[in-house]
C-alpha cells in the first residue's frame, strides 16, 4: 500500500514537473534556438525577398521589383526632364568663368543618374549575396549552438544522480524529455532546483537576443525604405554634384554592415560561452560550491548576451549606426524625415520651374535639418542657403563663397562650443547652490526659489524682473521702505542672473558677434511701462541721495 501511494505521488510530481519544465525551461530554450534561426532569415532572406521578390536560391532574372519602386522610377524620369530643362533655362543667365556651365554639369551627372537607376538593383543584389555569404561563413550549428550550451551546463553529476552526461545529451536530442525512471532517481528538491536554474539561465539569455532581433528588423525596414526612394534620389545628382547619391549609399551600406555586426556578435557570444564553460568545468574549479558554479554560469551567459549587443553597438558606432531598439525607432523616424529632405532637394534644384517646387523642397529640407539639429540646425541651413543664393545671384564670386562658407563652418563650431559651455556653467551653478543648501548657508525656501530661477530662460526672468520693479515702485509710493528693500534685493539677484545668462549665451548666434548679441538681449529687457517703474525708483533714489534709501 505504501509503495502504491509513493508511486502515485511520484507520478503526480512527475506531471507537475513536466508542466513547469517545458513551460519555464524548454520553451525559452526552443525560443532561443528559433530566435537565432530568425536572425539569419531576417538578415539574409527577408531583404532579398522585399527588394527583389525572390528567394536566395532563385535567379536574378526572376526578380520582381516593388510596385512603389517602379512608380517612383517613372516619377524620377519626369523630374530628370524638369531639372534638365531648368539647367537649359539657367544657361541663359550663366556668367561664364565664375561658375560652371549648368548644361555640362547636368549632362555629366545625368549619365551618373542613369547608371545609378539601372545599376542600383544589380549592385544591391550583389551586396546582399556578399552579406549572405559572410553570414553563412560565420554562423554555426550543432554542439556550438547556444541552446545546447545552456542545457548541457545544467548537468551536474553530483546533483543529478542516476543520470549520466550521455543520458543528458540524449534528453537534449529527444525534445528535452526526462523519463519517469530518471525523475524518480532525483533527490528531493533537485527537480525544483533544475527548473529554477534552467529558467533563470534560458530566460535571461532570451530577452537580450529578442531585443537584438527587433533592432535587426528595424534595420531591414530602413534598408527597404531607402531602396524604395532610390529612384527619387537619383535625379538630384544633377543639382548637387552627386552629394545626395553618396549620402544614400553610405546610409544603405552602413545598415547592411550593422546587420552583419549583429550576426557576428551572436557567434562571438557562442564561442565566448563555450570557452568559458570549459573553464568553469575545468579540474581547477572542481571544488567550487554548486551555487558558486551556477552563479558563474549565470554571469557568463547573461553578461555575454548583454555584451553581444555592446559588440553590435561598437560595430554600429564605427559605421555610424545605432544598435538599440529605442535608438533605432528614433532613427527610423529621423531617416524618413531625412529622406523627405533628400527628395525635397529635387524640387529645390529646379529653381527656374516655379516657386511652389522650390518652397516645397525647402520645407522638407528644413524638416530634415530640424530633426537632425533642432532650431540651430535650421538656422545653419538657412545661413548656407543665403550664401548659395548670393553666389547664384552674382553678389559674391566663388572665392568669396568658399571663404564665407569656411567662416560659417567656424561660427557653427564656435556656437556649438559656446552652447556646451553655457550648459556646463548652468550645471555648475546648480551644483554650487546644492552645496550652499547642504552646508546650511541658505534655507530650504531660498534654495527652492533660486533653483526655480536657474531653470528659467532670459525672457521669463526678464518678465519676473520687470514685475518686481513694478512692485518696488508701488511700495515706494506708499512709503513701505522695508518691503521695498526686500523686493529690491530680490530684483538685484534676478538682474544678476539675467546678466550672467545673457553673457553665457551671447555666442549662440551665427549673424551677430557676442557684443552685438548682448546689446540686443539687454535692449529687450525694458519696455516703456517698465521704464516708467524704473524712473520712479531712480527718482526716489535721487531725492534720498546721501541718505539711507530704505
Amino acid at each position: 500500500m505504501a509503495g502504491f501511494i509513493s508511486d502515485t505521488i511520484n507520478k503526480i510530481g512527475f506531471g507537475v514537473f513536466n508542466v513547469f519544465w517545458y513551460l519555464l525551461v524548454v520553451m525559452p530554450l526552443i525560443l532561443i534556438k528559433s530566435v537565432l534561426i530568425c536572425y539569419q532569415l531576417i538578415a539574409i532572406s527577408l531583404p532579398q525577398y522585399l527588394l527583389f521578390g525572390i528567394g536566395l536560391s532563385e535567379a536574378f532574372e526572376l526578380s520582381k521589383f516593388p510596385t512603389l519602386f517602379l512608380r517612383l522610377l517613372i516619377i524620377s524620369v519626369a523630374i530628370y526632364i524638369v531639372i534638365f530643362a531648368a539647367s537649359l533655362i539657367r544657361l541663359h543667365f550663366w556668367k561664364g568663368d565664375n561658375e560652371p556651365n549648368p548644361v555640362s554639369v547636368a549632362l555629366k551627372y545625368s549619365v551618373l543618374a542613369t547608371v545609378w537607376i539601372i545599376g542600383i538593383p544589380l549592385v544591391l543584389y550583389v551586396f546582399n549575396l556578399f552579406i549572405g555569404i559572410m553570414i553563412n561563413l560565420i554562423t554555426g550549428t550543432g554542439k556550438e549552438a547556444l541552446d545546447y550550451q545552456i542545457f548541457i551546463n545544467l548537468y551536474d553529476p553530483t546533483r543529478l544522480k542516476g543520470i549520466s552526461l550521455k543520458d543528458w545529451q540524449y534528453i537534449y536530442e529527444h525534445n528535452y524529455f526526462l523519463e519517469f525512471k530518471q525523475y524518480v532517481q532525483l533527490e528531493n528538491g533537485r527537480a525544483v532546483e533544475l527548473i529554477f536554474l534552467g529558467s533563470l539561465l534560458s530566460v535571461s539569455t532570451l530577452v537580450p537576443l529578442v531585443m537584438g532581433m527587433l533592432v535587426v528588423v528595424q534595420k531591414v525596414f530602413q534598408q527597404f525604405f531607402l531602396f524604395i526612394i532610390a529612384p527619387f534620389v537619383a535625379p538630384t545628382a544633377m543639382a548637387d554634384d552627386g552629394k545626395r547619391l553618396r549620402q544614400w549609399g553610405q546610409m544603405y551600406f552602413a545598415k547592411g554592415f550593422s546587420i552583419l555586426g549583429f550576426l557576428v556578435s551572436i557567434q562571438v557570444l557562442g564561442a565566448f560561452i563555450l570557452q568559458t564553460f570549459k573553464w568553469v568545468n575545468s579540474p581547477d574549479l572542481k571544488d567550487l560550491h554548486i551555487m558558486v558554479r551556477y552563479l558563474l554560469i549565470l554571469g557568463v551567459i547573461v553578461g555575454g548576451a548583454v555584451a553581444s549587443t555592446s559588440i553590435s553597438s561598437e560595430v554600429a558606432a564605427f559605421i555610424g549606426e545605432s544598435a538599440s531598439i529605442k535608438e533605432s525607432i528614433s532613427e527610423t523616424k529621423g531617416m524618413m524625415a531625412g529622406a523627405m529632405a533628400l527628395g525635397g532637394g529635387v524640387f529645390a534644384a529646379a529653381k527656374g520651374v516655379g516657386k511652389l517646387m522650390k518652397g516645397g523642397g525647402g520645407a522638407l529640407a528644413k524638416a530634415g535639418a530640424a530633426v537632425k539639429g533642432g532650431k540651430r540646425g535650421v538656422q545653419a541651413l538657412n545661413a548656407k542657403r543665403d550664401l548659395k543664393a548670393k553666389l547664384k545671384n552674382g553678389k559674391i564670386d566663388k572665392e568669396e563663397y568658399k571663404l564665407a562658407k569656411q567662416g560659417l563652418a567656424a561660427k557653427v563650431d564656435e556656437r556649438r562650443e559656446s552652447v556646451l559651455a553655457a550648459k556646463n556653467a548652468d550645471r555648475e551653478d546648480l551644483k554650487n547652490l546644492k552645496t550652499q543648501y547642504k552646508e546650511g548657508k541658505i534655507s530650504k525656501e531660498e534654495y527652492k526659489e533660486a533653483r526655480k530661477d536657474l531653470s528659467l530662460n532670459t525672457k521669463q526672468l526678464t518678465k519676473k524682473e520687470n514685475a518686481l520693479a513694478k512692485e518696488e515702485a508701488q511700495l515706494l509710493k506708499k512709503g513701505n521702505k522695508e518691503e521695498a528693500k526686500a523686493i529690491a534685493e530680490r530684483r538685484q539677484k534676478i538682474g544678476s542672473l539675467i546678466d550672467k545668462k545673457i553673457e553665457r549665451r551671447s555666442g549662440d548666434s551665427l549673424s551677430l558677434n557676442k557684443e552685438q548679441k548682448s546689446l540686443l538681449e539687454n535692449a529687450k529687457r525694458t519696455t516703456k511701462k517698465d521704464a516708467t517703474n524704473q524712473a520712479i525708483i531712480d527718482t526716489y533714489r535721487r531725492v534720498k541721495k546721501g541718505k539711507d534709501l530704505y
